[in-house]
């Protein structure tokens, strides 16, 4: 009889932060990994179609302004996971291509997101790693990566009750 909040806080109180932990961990590891192995589908040519002549400027965007580690960035991007479209704007793909986080790179800030609100996951450094952090948007996960947690980061880009929920079967 109350929130997913208060459920979770009432758990660490009477069982300890670390079974809270190992039990989230032991729910979540199966459908986070199953999504971060699977590659993008979405159907690029219906929203934000990459334009690779503006690739420098979102780059530079994330690189310069935002102080990400350009190897990951350079990375995520030969991949298709990070891409720039016509309006400069630097796009992630969300989960298995379902969705796109847009972020702006202009003077006026923008972001927001076109198709599902599905996460942005960036699969631990240490396959070994039991640790989850989660992250509002695909640029937090990235910096987070650069400040050295070598877990699993997803990125619940707006739906983090909706997400804890139903991966947790709750």
């Amino acid at each position: 009889q109350t929130d997913y909040k208060g459920a979770v806080n009432w758990l660490a109180r009477e069982f300890g932060t670390g079974a809270v932990l190992a039990e989230t961990v032991a729910r979540l590891k199966p459908n986070l990994e199953a999504i971060a192995k699977e590659k993008p589908t979405l159907d690029q040519t219906k929203a934000h179609t990459p334009e690779p002549s503006n690739w420098d400027t979102v780059r530079g965007y994330l690189v310069e302004t935002r102080r990400l580690d350009a190897r990951l960035v350079d990375s995520l991007h030969e991949q298709g996971y990070i891409y720039a479209d016509k309006f400069k704007n630097a796009v992630f793909l969300l989960g298995k291509g379902q969705g796109l986080s847009l972020r702006g790179t202009g003077d006026k800030p923008f972001h927001g997101v076109r198709g599902e609100k599905v996460p942005f996951i960036l699969g631990a450094k240490d396959k070994e790693s039991q640790k989850v952090a989660f992250v509002e948007s695909p640029i937090d996960a990235l910096s987070l990566r650069d400040l050295g947690f070598g877990g699993r980061i997803v990125a619940t880009v707006g739906n983090a009750a909706e997400l804890a929920r139903a991966k947790a079967d709750i």
